[in-house]
């Protein structure tokens, strides 16, 4: 009897053994598979790691780690339906009295969200997130940023009024200004840009921020002030903000861009409707020793000031050697002096001068370099063709605002058009004329009639 119970017993313990043995070698493949996935995720190879997460889910769906390091994967490879699932389930299985790691799952849950272009949820997630653990200015910052892009500046501002976090980090400042700008508070908006660019350093990593972004809004709400102000001390101290930021950070307030803002089409000038004074003040204030070629732009697309483009371009094209400069002075040339044409023309009572009608048309002849006719292909590879052709027939109409001066200066403009030289342009033009002047007086008549 006793042989038997030792053999029973042996093959107890034989068995037990056999299957620790079994479970071991399991942990051992488990552990081998989690390490692999985790390698592959740290190499950035993605697509590997998820898929051997996806395996381990198999055997342990609810496991937080796997599901968020699984999610992860799938959001580094922009699947974001997948990557919110993973991290959806994290919060659903997650230890709920464990407040550091459950805000950390709603924080990625909440990135899945904002990428999906759900920025309720994306909200409604990032503060969970915060209020689990509101030590953390990082959850901060995403509620708060979360809550100012869906316009809740009231809410932003609370939550960064009430944290408990101490003293914030500066990046915040521009989430107040941000949320005061959308409130159209200007002031507030300038003075805490003002006081992030006093401490902004480039290599502060605490954010990603889009600085070329922030310079605008900031460029934007100090134009706003300065538009709603004829104060002459106010309007330094507004200039004078921005000058001092861009002493700050040069490569910020890059001279190039400031540049562009004031001589293109939809300049600041003219988007604010600054004054001339203000618009000149600003200009020289906040860019650095501007050339001819510059002024020229400035005072054509800014001041509007014609007498001074023409002279000023007359002049340039004096030069040799202008480069790709010459095409745009040449049309600035043409431009302005056809303001100015078409100024005198009409307060001589819509009388023609022979002499300056003919120096004009050789200015606009000379723009397509001695060629009688283009093809279509020819015409549009022109630089600035459209615009050049735009900015001649607004010309006409910023000179003649009514619908009578506009017809008595018609037979003025189809000496312009005839001699475009694209018969596609030229012709379709002048139907256009045709029927604009078929319009009008079919308005006219019907005016008359109903008097």
């Amino acid at each position: 009897m006793k042989k038997v119970i030792s053999i029973m017993k042996l093959m107890s313990m034989f068995y037990l053994l056999l299957c620790g043995l079994y479970v071991h070698a399991q942990e051992n493949e488990t552990e081998a598979k989690t390490s692999k996935a985790l390698l592959c995720y740290v190499d950035k190879e993605y697509e590997k790691a998820a898929q051997l997460y996806e395996e381990l889910l198999e055997k342990d769906y609810k496991n937080t780690y796997l599901l968020t390091q699984c999610g992860l994967s799938y959001y580094h490879q922009q699947k974001y339906e997948q990557a919110r699932e993973k991290m959806r389930l994290a919060t659903l299985y997650g230890d709920v009295n464990d407040k550091p790691k459950m805000a950390m799952y709603y924080s990625n849950l909440s990135a899945a969200y904002s990428h999906l272009n759900d920025d309720e949820k994306a909200f409604e997630t990032a503060v969970k997130a915060y209020y689990m653990d509101n030590t953390s200015q990082s959850r901060l910052w995403n509620a708060a940023s979360m809550a100012q892009n869906l316009s809740r500046y009231d809410n932003c501002l609370k939550l960064m009024d009430d944290a408990e976090t101490g003293a914030l980090h500066y990046a915040f400042e521009t989430l107040y200004a941000r949320s005061y700008y959308g409130k159209q508070n200007f002031e507030d908006a300038v003075r805490h840009y003002v006081a992030f660019f006093d401490h902004y350093n480039q290599r502060d990593d605490f954010v990603p921020l889009i600085i070329k972004d922030e310079r605008n809004n900031f460029l934007h709400a100090s134009l706003h002030l300065l538009s709603a102000t004829s104060d002459t001390d106010k309007q330094d101290q507004i200039i004078g903000q921005v000058v001092r930021v861009k002493h700050l950070h040069p490569m910020v307030m890059f001279r190039q861009d400031m540049l562009h803002a004031f001589t293109r089409a939809d300049n600041y000038c003219t988007t604010y409707k600054l004054d001339c004074t203000t618009c000149n003040k600003v200009f020289r204030a906040w860019v650095n020793d501007p050339n001819i070629y510059d002024e020229i732009r400035f005072n054509f697309h800014a001041l509007h000031n014609y007498e001074n483009t023409y002279q000023l371009s007359t002049s340039y094209l004096e030069n040799k050697d202008l480069g790709d400069t010459e095409v745009e002075i040449k049309q600035l040339q043409f431009l302005s002096a056809l303001h100015l044409y078409l100024a005198a023309y009409k307060k001589r009572g819509h009388v023609e001068k022979t002499g300056e009608t003919t120096k004009l048309l050789a200015y606009f002849d000379g723009l397509f370099a001695g060629k009688t006719t283009y093809s279509d292909a020819e015409f549009k590879a022109i630089p600035g063709i459209k615009v050049l052709l735009m900015n001649m027939l607004d010309a006409f109409r910023a000179n003649f605002p009514n619908v009578e001066e506009q017809k008595l200066a018609v037979p003025l403009l189809k000496k312009f058009v005839v001699r475009i030289p694209n018969d596609t342009i030229k012709n379709k033009t002048l139907e256009m004329i045709q029927q604009e002047d078929v319009d009008k007086e079919s308005t006219h008549y019907e005016e008359r009639n109903n008097k």
